[in-house]
């Protein structure tokens, strides 16, 4: 049997530096887009967006976010 060794948690605001810092990591950069403070603190008030954490079970360390953007009107979701 498998076992899933992460799980998955809402961002709040003093997530926001770290997953900064994420996306402006030297292998992470080129490929995602860099939101600011406030931009981050926007997409975790708005219904339209989830921001989480991804963490390991065993000791609860960061090993990423997520960014889901949610449109409500034609039920696609962007991650």
């Amino acid at each position: 049997m498998e076992k899933h060794n992460i799980y998955f948690v809402d961002a709040v605001e003093e997530d926001i530096e770290l997953i900064i810092q994420m996306e402006n990591h030297r292998e992470n950069k080129d490929y995602l887009w860099t939101s600011t403070h406030k931009e981050h603190m926007e997409h975790i008030e708005s219904d339209n967006f989830r921001l989480g954490m991804i963490k390991k079970i065993e000791d609860d360390s960061i090993i990423g976010y997520y960014m889901l953007q949610l449109d409500w009107e034609s039920d696609v979701c962007l991650l």
